[in-house]
């Protein structure tokens, strides 16, 4: 689980066309305002867990 550490609320996975990412939910929906956060490419999670899990 992922959490924003702008508004607290778990990320989202969203594609874009062979694209994987995550984004905060109030990124992604348009009657929240954005609290500012940027996408994080799914490729990055998966190496970040692999040097941590080993």
């Amino acid at each position: 689980m992922i959490a924003c550490a702008v508004c607290g609320r778990n990320y989202k996975r969203c594609t874009g066309g062979k694209r994987h990412f995550w984004n905060c939910p109030t990124v992604v929906q348009t009657d929240l305002p954005s609290c500012g956060t940027s996408q994080i490419p799914e490729k990055l999670l998966y190496d970040l867990a692999a040097q941590v899990l080993g």
